[in-house]
């Protein structure tokens, strides 16, 4: 269980943080998130698909696994498989966590190992600022925060063009469902005016990569025979994934 808690010099002047070398805490996260940002390499490692949350609102993910509690992008020890770290988890064990009163703001998983008073990198200097590591991951954070908000309406105007169907794929024996992907057909179909409207809000880019990126799903079958995580059973809530929040990020 995650043990989220706000960075504060008050809990972490004293203490030290290390990055990630296992990533095992995704080994039971069959679908993440991704952002427009993070596409150009995205595409190329993983396959990403779009789920729909509610009737009318879809997100754009990366498929790492045919069921829906284990991942195949996370090995036996714990290895990323995949080229391309997720850019939502790879600050980690820095996160963006919910704050009642500001929307969200910088918060670090304790629960991880990764945080400690042996070995790592301060979280503040001997002045008490954050260190230099630090707002350079703060900012990381920032951009996918925005980025978030710009897939967000790149992937409904795509829903809204009615551009979407069910992708019927099998992998490993398994049938995928729940996924959909995009209709270059009816892109193609749309009249100019729609076409460029999709263009100005990045959303023709986030097309073509997602398309580009169905070859991938050979990786799923790649990754099933080398081995996984063993699977501890959890249900998958698309609400912890996708939030309509917006992205403000303080201390």
């Amino acid at each position: 269980m995650n043990k989220l808690f706000p960075l504060s010099a008050e809990r972490h002047a004293h203490k030290l943080w290390q990055r990630t070398q296992n990533w095992s805490f995704l080994s039971q996260r069959s679908l993440l998130p991704v952002v427009i940002l993070e596409l150009p390499s995205a595409c190329a490692a993983m396959p990403l698909a779009f789920v729909k949350q509610d009737p009318d609102r879809f997100h754009l993910v990366a498929v790492l696994g045919t069921a829906q509690d284990r991942s195949l992008a996370v090995g036996p020890m714990g290895q990323w498989r995949p080229a391309h770290y997720p850019a939502m988890f790879s600050t980690y064990p820095f996160v963006l966590m919910d704050d009642k009163e500001d929307g969200q703001m910088v918060g670090i998983d304790e629960s991880t190992g990764l945080v400690g008073i042996d070995s790592g990198s301060p979280f503040f200097d001997e002045s008490g600022e954050p260190s230099r590591e630090v707002k350079e991951i703060v900012a990381q954070l920032k951009q996918v925060a925005v980025s978030r908000l710009a897939t967000q309406k790149a992937v409904q105007s795509l829903a809204d063009s009615g551009l979407f169907d069910p992708l019927e794929m099998t992998v490993n024996q398994t049938r995928l469902r729940g996924l959909y992907y995009l209709n270059e057909k009816k892109l193609r179909a749309l009249p100019a005016d729609r076409v460029k409207t999709l263009l100005d809000c990045g959303a023709l880019t986030l097309a073509f990569a997602q398309l580009f990126s169905l070859s991938r799903f050979r990786l799923l079958e790649e990754w099933a025979k080398a081995g996984t995580v063993p699977a501890q059973l959890k249900d998958l809530d698309l609400n912890t994934l996708f939030d309509d929040k917006d992205d403000l990020i303080k201390f």
